[in-house]
């Protein structure tokens, strides 16, 4: 099962082109300075057919259950947005989530994440810009 190499604690260890991502996302000034110099972690657990992930920061913290291929309406996104619908699902080993854009837009922002032995590398994209986010895995 795709599932089991996600499992764990996951550091943020570098990002590409984060800022103008989160212009496209229509993030204020000061909330993409701060954001910009965070280091978070992602901490990946699953139960059942439910996969948890805690996006924790010094900022701002998240957490989201969910069962892949079932979609879901998050309260409001760690960038502010609210009752975004979600769906998150399994490509091959890569795990996917498309949110919809505030007037129902499909695919507003995407997500991809893969995993090549110690690293998570996490592909964002919304409006045509692409930002890339490298994690680690903690020992």
């Amino acid at each position: 099962m795709a599932t089991e190499k996600y499992l764990g604690k996951w550091d943020l260890s570098g990002s590409d082109n984060f800022e103008p991502y989160m212009v496209a996302l229509g993030v204020g000034i000061a909330t993409r300075k701060i954001a910009a110099n965070l280091k978070s972690t992602h901490e990946i657990s699953a139960s059942g057919d439910n996969i948890t992930i805690n996006s924790k920061s010094t900022f701002k913290n998240k957490s989201v259950t969910f069962v892949p291929g079932v979609a879901y309406t998050v309260a409001e996104t760690l960038d502010g947005r609210k009752n975004v619908e979600t769906l998150q699902k399994w490509d091959g080993e890569k795990l996917v989530e498309s949110q919809k854009g505030p007037e129902g837009e499909e695919d507003y922002t995407t997500s991809v994440r893969e995993i090549e032995g110690d690293k998570m590398t996490i592909t964002l994209q919304c409006k045509g810009v692409t930002c890339t986010r490298i994690y680690k895995k903690a020992a």
